[in-house]
Parts: C-alpha cells; sequence; structure tokens
C-alpha cells in the first residue's frame, strides 16, 4: 500500500520539526472545520459542566503531555469536529483506517490534507503494531484520536472496544481523554 508507506515516512522518524509541521497543519485544519461548522450551523459547542456549554471560539484546557483521545465514531463528521476543537491547542492526528482512507488517490488526498490521519490496517496484530508505531508521535505531544470502536456506529449504539488506545496509553504514559459525539 503506498499511500501507507508515505504517511508513515512523513511522520517518522520523531522530530521536533515533525511535530512543528503536523502542529502548523492541525491549527490549519482545526480554523478551516471551524470556519465549515460556523457557516453551516450555529457552530460547535463542548460541555464545560453538567447544564452549560462552551462555543468552539472558547479555549479548550487539555492536560499537558502525552495524551489520546478516546470517542464513539457515528460519522465522518467526528474527525472534523475533534480536529476543530483540539487542534487550536495541540499537534493532532486521527487514528483511521488505512484500507479506507488509502485506498484511492481522492480519499488518500482528503485523509492527508483536511483530516491528518495515521493510517492502520484492520488485522488485529497488525493494527496493533501500527498504532504502536505512534507511540513517539504521542510522546512528543502529539494528541492522538483513536475511536476504539474500530467503525462508525450504525445504530447509534456504543459497539465493543478494541484496546488498542488503552495499551498505546499504558506504554506512552499517555493521559486518556474519552469524547462523547
Amino acid at each position: 500500500m503506498e499511500g501507507f508507506d508515505s504517511v508513515r515516512k512523513r511522520y517518522l522518524p520523531v522530530t521536533h520539526r515533525v511535530v512543528r509541521f503536523i502542529k502548523f497543519f492541525s491549527k490549519t485544519r482545526a480554523w478551516f472545520f471551524g470556519f465549515l461548522f460556523g457557516l453551516v450551523s450555529d457552530g460547535v459547542a463542548f460541555k464545560q459542566s453538567r447544564h452549560s456549554f462552551k462555543p468552539l471560539g472558547s479555549k479548550l484546557v487539555l492536560p499537558e503531555g502525552p495524551l489520546i483521545v478516546v470517542a464513539n465514531h457515528r460519522s465522518h463528521a467526528d474527525a472534523a469536529v475533534l480536529v476543530s476543537l483540539i487542534g487550536r491547542e495541540r499537534p493532532i492526528l486521527v487514528v483511521a483506517d488505512a484500507g479506507y482512507w488509502l485506498a484511492d488517490s481522492a480519499t488518500e488526498l482528503i485523509s492527508r490534507t483536511m483530516i491528518g490521519i495515521w493510517p492502520i490496517r484492520k488485522e488485529a496484530e497488525t493494527a496493533w503494531n501500527d498504532l504502536e508505531l505512534a507511540s513517539d508521535l504521542v510522546r512528543n505531544g502529539v494528541v492522538l484520536v483513536v475511536f476504539p470502536e474500530g467503525t462508525r456506529s450504525r445504530d447509534g449504539k456504543l459497539g465493543k472496544l478494541h484496546s488498542g488506545a488503552f495499551r498505546l496509553a499504558a506504554q506512552t504514559q499517555a493521559r486518556i481523554v474519552s469524547a462523547s459525539i
């Protein structure tokens, strides 16, 4: 899979320059998606407490250090929402199915430029090996978004969670922030 290897070559080995590159494009993507959400809706808000919400323009306070965000997955917009919220504050990559997002030149272009993906293959042990390769990125401050169900929910119910995000968090000493979309 040619696109798979080219994505890896862009981010590995992890250097200060690579992290700056991801941070620049994360901020650009966050601005872009925030702008789009503002055009087509009342914008995106995140829950601050039980009864109050903050608009997207408010600063999102994230923990320092290694961080993995685990979220439910209902649509393709989930990644865009998380990138628009987190990407303004921290460099971010979204774990995505390599077979889907790198299948042809159009989806590869979208995944590279508009989303910023970390591709993994679907088979269990291969998926873990692919995810584990992101450990140096996480240790160096890149927020990794993982949808631990492994696929979008068709009925809105939470599916079976895979352990990869939690194994990676244990290995990298990363905090886990859960997100419900």
